[in-house]
């Protein structure tokens, strides 16, 4: 709104200023037209140098409105985000949205709805860079219990791990880049399914 106003006041800055200057072209016209000295001095010539400048007058003045409406165009046309270059671990480029995405969408909706926005990502496929924070075991493979590395939102995934014995010398806090469809999204974590594992 600031640079509404501003050039809504240079344009009518300068319409001001060219009825200003028609006005006294004018009166030293009638003045011409009018007096006896003045009928001595009106020529041809004069009557043409008269209208001359009032038509420098008014190019002057479209000129400038053209001039102050282009500058305006360019200070208020939006400068693009620069698209982030994607991140690389271990040649996978890691998907979007991430964990803290996720979430930060699902809060921004009323908690009636929320439900119904957290089943909207079930299925979706994701490759995402998550630390080890536990491994425990079951009848149907070895649960990993694994957080965001940037957000620190809790992965949790089930997995074999003798598909992957490096796992089984892997500390806590140990990066790891994960791959699979989502099953569960919670407020504090993100389930995972059908998972593939990489260590960079």
């Amino acid at each position: 709104m600031p640079e509404i106003a501003q050039l809504a006041f240079r344009v009518i800055s300068i319409i001001a200023s060219v009825i200003l200057v028609g006005s006294i072209i004018y009166w030293i016209k009638h003045w011409i037209e009018t007096s006896t000295k003045g009928k001595q001095l009106q020529t041809k010539w004069l009557r043409w140098l008269g209208w001359f400048l009032i038509l420098v007058a008014i190019i002057v003045a479209i000129g400038g409105i053209l001039y102050y409406a282009r500058n305006y165009s360019q200070i208020n046309t939006p400068t693009p985000t620069p698209t982030p270059s994607p991140t690389v671990i271990g040649g996978l480029q890691l998907s979007h949205p991430n964990p803290q995405e996720i979430i930060n969408d699902i809060n921004q909706y009323p908690s009636y709805s929320q439900d119904t926005v957290k089943q909207s990502y079930i299925g979706l496929p994701v490759t995402w860079d998550v630390d080890l924070f536990s491994i425990t075991s079951s009848t149907d493979g070895e649960h990993i219990y694994s957080i965001d590395s940037t957000s620190h939102i809790g992965v949790y995934f089930t997995i074999n791990v003798s598909d992957y014995p490096k796992l089984k010398i892997m500390k806590q806090g140990q990066e790891f880049i994960v791959q699979g469809d989502i099953t569960l999204v919670d407020s504090l974590y993100i389930g995972l399914g059908n998972c593939s594992l990489t260590f960079p």
